[in-house]
């Protein structure tokens, strides 16, 4: 729908350009503007990201299993959620985690490298942050944090299951 209030929009205003141009035909304008339009829908729905990291994926899966926790696709990647709330997930080649204030404090004061989770360029989950290999790597450090993410997510209220 707003694809189409966009074309005839759109339309509009390109149609008062080509009557001030009578070098170009109506059917070169129609398609030029089909063109365009065209190209700027597809370019605001499609998003191209790569296929995650199957051993990043397989390493989280293993790990987490030790929590009360239910597996499910976003985007096409894997995530966890508690009482229907997200706790981890991978995005692309990224492990995230969701933590409380006073967690993503601590974490960025002592590691440089963790950085919030912004899936989409400018569109940052406040509560998540992306983990380095530095502490995904170190089995204690890793589990600590993952721990800390599900005690946090665990105190959060419950979410109803949206419908599908």
């Amino acid at each position: 729908m707003m694809a189409l209030l966009w074309k005839v929009r759109l339309s509009g205003c390109l149609r008062e350009q080509f009557n001030s141009h009578p070098s170009i035909s109506l059917l070169d304008f129609q398609v030029k503007v089909n063109a365009f339009i065209h190209n700027l829908t597809n370019d605001r729905i499609t998003m191209v990201w790569k296929k995650p990291n199957e051993e990043l994926s397989q390493f989280l899966e293993e790990k987490i299993s030790i929590f009360n926790v239910t597996k499910k696709k976003m985007f096409g990647f894997p995530a966890y959620f508690a009482n229907n709330n997200m706790l981890a997930g991978i995005f692309e080649d990224d492990l995230f985690i969701r933590l409380s204030e006073p967690d993503r404090e601590e974490i960025t004061s002592k590691y440089d490298e963790v950085i919030p989770f912004e899936p989409i360029e400018g569109r940052i989950m406040k509560e998540y942050v992306v983990l380095p290999d530095s502490i995904y790597n170190n089995p204690e450090k890793f589990q600590e944090w993952l721990n800390r993410s599900y005690l946090y997510v665990s105190s959060l209220p419950s979410k109803k299951p949206k419908p599908r």
